[in-house]
């Protein structure tokens, strides 16, 4: 296993930070999204109260850290953008210092510095991208201080994922199999962070209102009927297939060793600016 990269100043870097930025102040529109995820975490905790750890917590503008630092013992909040980690524990005046613990620069791909040399103007060779697909699926869990009771990625698949689209471009022939690989390998990583039965929680959104306009409408989608449409129509962001993402909790070689009782847990719609995206949360346990 090959250590992660941390600190990964690139353009793709930049850009994700300028994007913390600019929804630092969302706080209320991330409220009913804020709202599933906490139902979730708060429903894991235990007595005594043990550790969590949030992958991609950005702003935190989606996470009660008050509720959260009164459930567990340690909250740990992992992102690649520093400083929205800090502007986020800043910004919730109930927030525990002696509970929330930031670790900040930290990549979570495996490969992030040598997607932030790429882009579709400038291709790497071949044996470039075999060399980031094999560093994705080879690195070890950062250093984090430990296992965890419960770890949760949140929303942060479909990030890292955009990662690679935006490096190689959509069209890219090699482009699916990096995703795959980064995909994968984020799995594994909420697995390997869990202490033997652990309870993790994979939050992704998977469809957006730009492709699936009736997201908008003010009724609650029928769940189950719409993710059969949008799985048959694969109208679906590039690896994030709720279907396929608990499949490969048993048909991934170490995630089936390693894991049991994946599943869909829920769907919500989680409206943001112009555009709503339909998320779901997918519940799972590390092996005894």
């Amino acid at each position: 296993m090959k250590p992660r990269p941390t600190a990964c100043k690139n353009w793709l870097g930049a850009e994700q930070a300028r994007r913390n930025a600019a929804g630092q102040d969302r706080w209320e529109a991330f409220a009913g999204h804020r709202e599933q995820i906490a139902a979730r975490l708060l429903a894991c905790a235990s007595a005594p109260p043990g550790k969590l750890c949030v992958l991609g917590a950005g702003n935190s503008n989606d996470l009660e850290l008050g509720a959260l630092g009164r459930a567990f013992a340690e909250v740990h909040l992992v992102d690649i953008d520093e400083e929205a980690l800090a502007r986020g524990v800043a910004r919730q005046a109930d927030a525990d210092p002696r509970a929330v613990r930031l670790h900040g620069g930290i990549d979570l791909t495996g490969c992030w510095d040598m997607l932030g040399d790429w882009s579709p103007g400038r291709l790497p060779a071949d044996e470039q991208i075999q060399v980031a697909v094999e560093r994705a699926m080879a690195a070890s869990p950062p250093g984090l201080g430990g296992l965890f009771d419960v770890a949760v990625s949140t929303c942060l698949a479909s990030q890292l994922i955009e990662g690679a689209v935006l490096a190689l471009g959509p069209q890219h022939p090699r482009v699916l199999e990096l995703i795959l690989a980064i995909r994968t390998a984020h799995l594994r990583l909420l697995a390997e962070l869990l202490v033997a039965g652990g309870k993790g929680i994979l939050i992704a959104d998977f469809v957006s209102s730009e492709t699936l306009p009736e997201l908008l409408a003010p009724a609650e989608p029928d769940w189950p009927e719409l993710l059969q449409r949008v799985v048959a129509s694969r109208n679906f962001f590039h690896g994030l297939n709720p279907f396929a993402l608990v499949s490969l909790f048993r048909g991934d070689p170490l995630l089936a060793q390693s894991t049991t009782a994946a599943e869909i847990t829920g769907f919500w719609r989680w409206r943001q600016g112009t555009k709503t995206f339909a998320v779901c949360a997918i519940g799972f346990r590390r092996a005894e």
